[in-house]
């Protein structure tokens, strides 16, 4: 077979779509290592296995499970390069760097994928990928405390944990000539643990990368970022260094790939979800309301999503943007309940007392999976859930229309990012609503689907943050 007279190859993949893609490069060097070599090289073992299999550690900015749903900033990157190569991706995750070196050189994975900079790759004599990101190390304090100017003016406790060396250097040479700051350095802690320890008030200061704290920020509303410690620093996957190259060199031209095409931007959208857009009091407010409301009904949450298969976080996040978790909320127009369902939905779902907490969150939920088996099956499951609460909001016959309009513009109609972008500038001659009422009520309905992403990767965290980690493999069958 003359491979270069090809444009594309497919791969069967059991991942995201029934198909995928691998360019044309990809297959040259693929073929030219099996001329060069009569072993099996990594690329080989991966297709051959039909199992892409990476080392992480458990994380907002790496990899979770939650409700049977896989997230995270890492995993969702490496997930598209298991789709790329038409493979299972499998996901083992370990308690620190130090254990993710020792499995690599075990043979437990293909790759570490854990928000490592080319620094600590280098350091651990391991082979680097190219960068997909950038991230800077961060002095974090509480607000409310003196804004910190300088290392050297710094005056209370700071707890560290796995830094860079260099870093770890630098403070420990500024302590010399500053007896009022005192160090505790714990190495079993995640950033978010630091976060965490300094929102509460347990230390003054910690450092942490600019990415977990983006990613982080909104679940501790008190702190803010005092002295940018580094430069901006690379960060990349680690491959064994054994001489063999081959899934290195694919997953270069797959990272290339995925930040020219923007597909890396749509991720930080995903991940970050524009927390600009909430502010400081809005956090409060939910934090507050999470202490004292929900505990009256996460259970119920959690009766109904296993019930309906749903993440019990979505649902209390539905109940958060529609009600902040009142069950006897009521507005002007008659919809009522923690679900705030209308009369007809209530008849509908064969739901007697929408004041009633079970009752009302039942509704919602065969409601909103109702919606969902009406979007095309071909729809990958969370564009399925976006573009239903899309229609829970604004109604499911405004949402086909928006589909079509997105299908018209040539952009993606089973992706909500491309049918977000739609809605947000609506024809206004859009056939359901006259005018400006198109134009208005769908930026309404994009903001209702913002703030149920906002909540749900909220509550997300926070149950991240309150779960105990233990190392684990999954293969995951949804994604967020």
């Amino acid at each position: 077979m003359n491979l270069t007279n090809l444009n594309e190859i497919n791969f069967l993949s059991a991942s995201r779509r029934t198909r995928s893609l691998i360019t044309v490069a990809m297959i040259i060097i693929f073929v030219t290592v099996l001329d060069s070599s009569t072993h099996t090289n990594n690329l080989q073992r991966v297709l051959n296995r039909g199992t892409l299999t990476i080392l992480t550690i458990e994380g907002a900015t790496t990899f979770y499970e939650k409700s049977g749903v896989c997230n995270g900033f890492e995993f969702l990157i490496a997930n598209d390069f298991a789709k790329k190569l038409g493979v299972e991706l499998e996901i083992k995750t370990k308690m620190n760097f130090e254990e993710l070196t020792l499995a690599l050189h075990a043979g437990e994975g293909d790759l570490i994928a854990a928000n490592a900079t080319q620094t600590a790759l280098a350091q651990n004599l391991l082979y680097f990928s190219k960068p997909y990101h950038f991230v800077s190390e961060q002095l974090i304090y509480r607000r409310g405390n003196p804004k910190p100017g300088k290392i050297t003016d710094l005056e209370g406790t700071m707890v560290l944990s796995n830094q860079p060396t260099f870093l770890v250097t630098k403070i420990k040479e500024t302590q010399q000539d500053n007896p009022r700051l005192f160090l505790i350095d714990n190495p079993s802690l995640s950033n978010t643990d630091k976060m965490q320890m300094v929102h509460t008030n347990d230390y003054d200061y910690s450092i942490v990368d600019s990415l977990s704290f983006n990613m982080n920020r909104h679940i501790f509303h008190r702190l803010a970022v005092g002295i940018e410690i580094s430069e901006k620093e690379p960060l990349s996957w680690g491959f064994l260094k054994d001489g063999d190259k081959s899934l290195l060199s694919v997953a270069n031209l797959f990272i290339h790939d995925f930040i020219t095409q923007s597909k890396i931007d749509d991720i930080k959208q995903k991940m970050f979800l524009n927390p600009d857009q909430f502010s400081t009091s809005n956090s409060q407010l939910l934090e507050k309301m999470e202490n004292q409301r929900l505990p009256k009904y996460r259970h119920i949450f959690k009766k109904i999503a296993n019930q309906r298969n749903f993440e019990w976080e979505l649902l209390a996040a539905i109940a958060y943007q529609e009600s902040h978790w009142d069950a006897l909320a009521t507005s002007p127009t008659g919809v009522r309940g923690l679900m705030m369902l209308t009369q007809d939905t209530a008849i509908e779902m064969k739901i007697q007392n929408r004041l009633d907490p079970l009752q009302s969150v039942l509704g919602g939920a065969k409601y909103l999976e109702k919606l969902i088996t009406r979007l095309p099956k071909r729809v990958y499951h969370s564009d399925r859930i976006w573009l239903a609460l899309a229609a829970y909001n604004f109604g499911l016959r405004n949402i086909e229309e928006a589909i079509a309009q997105t299908k018209t513009a040539n952009k993606d109609p089973d992706l909500w990012v491309d049918v977000r972008s739609l809605l947000l500038h609506l024809n206004k001659n859009s056939r359901s609503h006259a005018g400006d009422a198109a134009y208005t009520n769908g930026k309404i309905a994009v903001k209702y689907v913002d703030s149920i992403q906002y909540y749900l990767n909220y509550l997300r965290l926070r149950s991240l943050l309150n779960g105990k980690k233990e190392p684990s493999t999954t293969r995951c069958l949804k994604l967020a």
